[in-house]
């Protein structure tokens, strides 16, 4: 009896320190509220990139090509949040999607948004899979969508690209571009987005940059390929005169200037 009952007291102990963890956990979470997060992950070949609007709301940008986000995401995201309110993908290839497949199986998502790129490879069919078994809501990406993250402090999401059905087109020629606006401030993501849309973003949102007077605070471009570092994308980042630009690209010896 008397060991029933110091098993009964340390178990009831060990509830209330669990308890009190999650508690505490969650009001530190509060505290760090009211700015916008982005982190760009390091997850090798690929994109992944976490947004956390001052409400709590949740969005990464392209999961990248494996299981690494898994780990990158737990330095970012409290142990009890299992949940993630939207899925971004820029293009459907392996580098950009992989990734979420993990994140499907380990946490409830809300919504995704595609492209409307269909590829057939395996890994794309096992997503689509899995976003319908997860019942997330599915939403083929067009110019001019917003979605809001935070209505209170005026953060929103708006796609630039794509303006038309690309269904048929190659995945690169039909990426998402997107910028992430709040305040005065915005975010350009142009993913995969061939040369020929480095002619195009301009056209895609100069007039809405200006009417808006909004400040560019940074640009993000993904290189594979070193050519892509190309004198147009030097010519935009004049253009618009970003506060930084964030490349995100595989390790190599090769030197480069932005």
């Amino acid at each position: 009896m008397n060991t029933f009952g110091k098993k009964a007291r340390f178990g009831l102990l060990t509830i209330l320190f669990i308890a009190n963890f999650f508690i505490w956990s969650a009001l530190l979470a509060e505290e760090r509220g009211g700015e916008l997060k982005v982190a760009f992950l390091d997850i090798g070949q690929g994109d992944a990139i976490y947004i956390e609007a001052p409400n709590g709301n949740q969005i990464l940008i392209d999961g990248g090509p494996g299981k690494m986000l898994l780990s990158r995401l737990s330095e970012l995201m409290p142990a009890y949040d299992r949940s993630i309110d939207l899925l971004i993908v820029s293009n459907p290839d392996k580098d950009h999607i992989a990734g979420f497949i993990e994140i499907l199986k380990s946490f409830s998502v809300a919504a995704v948004i595609e492209p409307g790129t269909e590829p057939e490879t395996a890994v794309y069919k096992e997503f689509e899979k899995l976003v319908e078994t997860e019942g997330a809501q599915k939403i083929i990406g067009r110019r001019g969508q917003i979605i809001w993250l935070d209505k209170t402090r005026g953060v929103y999401f708006v796609i630039l690209f794509p303006d038309q059905d690309v269904s048929a087109w190659k995945t690169n020629d039909g990426s998402i571009i997107g910028k992430l606006v709040y305040g005065n401030t915005c975010v350009i993501f142009s993913g995969d987005a061939p040369q020929n849309m480095e002619n195009t973003l301009p056209r895609l949102m100069v007039l809405r940059f200006i009417a808006r007077r909004l400040k560019l605070g940074i640009m993000v471009r993904e290189l594979h390929r070193w050519s892509l570092l190309s004198a147009r994308w030097r010519r935009i980042t004049r253009l618009f005169l970003p506060a930084r630009t964030i490349v995100t690209v595989t390790r190599t010896k090769k030197p480069w200037i932005l």
